[in-house]
This record gives C-alpha cells, structure tokens and sequence, in this order.
C-alpha cells in the first residue's frame, strides 16, 4: 500500500499541483487568506468569545484549505466552489463527527435498523468511493504484476523482506477497486483528519493558545501545547517552518500511542523500579508518544519548552509521529510529506497576510 501510495499520490504530478504557481492551489491560498484575515479580525475584535484550538468554529476556513489540497494535491480532483457536489461531499467527508460513522460504514458492521439513529449515510460513502476511483490520479493505475525488483526507496526493503512480512505469502495482484476499498478508509480516518487537527493547533499561535482545563496543573498549564502566542514564525524558510510543524506535533500529539508485539526477547535493566526484567518475543507492548516526546536524551532540558530550533535533530530524526520514528518505520504514515507540504503551505499564507496587515498598519 505505502508503495502504491508514492506511486500514485505522492508523485512529480501531485507537488506540481500543489505548487503555488498551480492556478487550484492559487485559488485555495487566495481562500486561506481571506479567511485567517477575518479570523485576525474577529480575534482582535472579541478574543474572549473566540473559538481555537483543534475543533474550534472559528477555525473552518483552515479545513476548508487542507480539504481542498488533500483532495486536489492526492487525488488530482478540484471540488470546485461551495455547493457543488464535489464540495459537499469533500466537506461531508472531512467532518469529524463522520468519522466514527463513515468507519462503521466502511466495514459495514452497523446492523441497518441502526443506520439512520447513527447518521449514516451510504449514499455519499458510495460517492466518495466514485469519486475516488475515477481521479485522476489513479488514470493510469495497473496492478502489480509481480514483486521482482520492489523496493522501499525509504529502507531498501526488497520484494523478498515484503514476502517475509506476509509469512512466506506472496502479494497477489490488488485490483483498482480494491486498492480504492483500502484508500477510502484512510483518506476519511486519515488524510482529512491528521493535517487539519495540526494545522489548526499551529494556528491557535495566532489566536491566544490552547487553554488546558479547569483541573490542569501548574506543570501542564505551562506545558506549550502549540506555538505559543508572539512566537516568531520563521517566514521565508521553508525547512525552519517545517520543524515548527514538527515541533507542534512533539508538544500536542493526535495521536497518544501504537501497540506492537516485539520480534525477538528483550531485557531490561529496571522495568518500572522492579528490577531485570525479560520480556519474551511477541510479548505485546505499548509506545507512549507524549512520554517520548518529552524526554530529555532525545530533546535536551529544554524538552518542556517550545524550541524548533533547539530540538531539530531530534524532530528530525527521533520524533515518534507519523506512527514512525523520525522517517523511518516500516508503518511510517505514507502522507507524511504530503502532509508537511501543505503545513507549510499554510504558514507561508500567514505569513503573507501578516506582512500586508503590518504595512497596511505601519501607512
């Protein structure tokens, strides 16, 4: 799949899309601007009724833009103006309080007297697979016809290490209807969800932060859960702004942890102050994002602090996000630079419309 992916999502034809020359990506940008420019308003207008953070109202626009490029950079398909029926059904898609029904759904488990109780909806899910198989991404799809010369550019893992990923079983060919059957899935659970619940954390920089709640301690009042407000964004960099998504995604993870089994024994000195503990192959373990994250061997003592600066080697090559270490990682999130692209994207608006802001202010 993550192969797959590369070759038809992740191309020289989807940057291009994506590039700010690329007359979709112009409009989209255009839309971006006007509406973090009425958001600046409304904030210096009535901060105190201002809604941030991840889910909050007054941070639409910024969903509306990473939907645009999630739809138009991977799948080549422009969903047009507000009210169109390749808007409706992207916005439709991207909703958060879909995404529990639209899994159901998707695996078809919802005894149907439940269906409508639950929100569902087949009818757009038929659609969106639809819209999906006829992108124009995937004109030229062709199943694989063999694993002779596969390999993973990312780790060098050859066709005979995915044969021995699948116990001996060869991959067999996957039509264009079942690789859409597996894509929905992540576009919907994914690839609409991941970039815009960052993107919106990065944004609250701009609007007062994210406030922690009633019960929060003094040590996780002060803890950074996105840029904090004033922060220097480093317009005119596109590396330096990308470790200021990274960073963002240290301090306020989507997601908490992965499990796993491991593959071979493993001992340890100290297992939680009990002394040598030996755990046995396929023991099933855990992996605690935010307790990585905020280690000091990996990010120094300033671990607690927000500082893309200081903790680039260990965004680079450490961070546990992506459901990968740094860019390694045989489950490493297919979308990951995908997804950086259009971050970043989304900080160079900003950055525009701040400058504009500025010189208007400065006349």
């Amino acid at each position: 799949f993550i192969a797959m992916f590369q070759r038809y999502f992740w191309n020289a034809e989807a940057r291009a899309r994506l590039a700010p020359d690329n007359e979709v990506a112009r409009r989209a940008e255009a839309e971006l601007a006007t509406g973090f420019a009425a958001a600046v308003s409304l904030y210096e207008r009535a901060p105190a009724k201002f809604a941030a953070g991840w889910s909050g109202r007054d941070l639409a626009f910024i969903d509306v833009y990473l939907t645009r490029l999630v739809f138009w950079g991977m799948l080549g398909v422009d969903i047009g103006a507000a009210g169109t029926p390749e808007y409706e059904l992207a916005m439709w898609a991207q909703d958060k309080v879909n995404l529990g029904a639209s899994y159901f759904t998707i695996y078809d488990v919802v005894p149907s007297r439940l269906v409508s109780l639950l929100g569902l909806n087949r009818d757009k899910l038929r659609r969106l697979h639809e819209l999906v198989q006829g992108c124009d991404a995937l004109r030229d799809f062709a199943p694989e016809s063999s694993t002779d010369g596969w390999v993973d550019e990312r780790e060098g893992r050859t066709a005979q290490m995915l044969v021995d990923d699948l116990n001996g079983a060869s991959p067999r060919r996957v039509s264009k209807e079942e690789f859409v059957a597996q894509l929905v899935p992540v576009l919907i659970m994914a690839a609409l969800q991941g970039p815009k619940t960052l993107g919106r954390t990065i944004a609250s920089s701009h609007f007062g932060g994210i406030r922690t709640g009633r019960l929060a301690s003094a040590e996780e009042e002060a803890y950074p859960l996105c840029p904090p407000p004033g922060f220097a964004f480093p317009y005119g960099s596109r590396a330096k702004l990308q470790l200021v998504v990274l960073e963002t995604l240290r301090v306020n993870l989507p997601v908490y942890e992965t499990v796993g089994k491991l593959a071979a024994p493993l001992s340890v000195a100290d297992y939680a102050g009990r002394g040598p503990q030996t755990f046995p192959k396929g023991c099933p373990v855990l992996l605690s994002y935010p307790s990585t994250s905020a280690s000091s061997e990996v990010y120094g003592d300033s671990a607690l602090t927000f500082d893309p600066t200081a903790h680039a080697g260990g965004l680079q090559e450490r961070l546990n996000g992506f459901n990968g270490v740094g860019t390694a990682g045989r489950r490493l999130c297919p979308g990951r630079d995908l997804s950086l692209e259009m971050l970043v994207s989304m900080l160079e608006v900003f950055g525009r419309v701040q400058r504009r802001q500025a010189a208007a202010s400065a006349a």
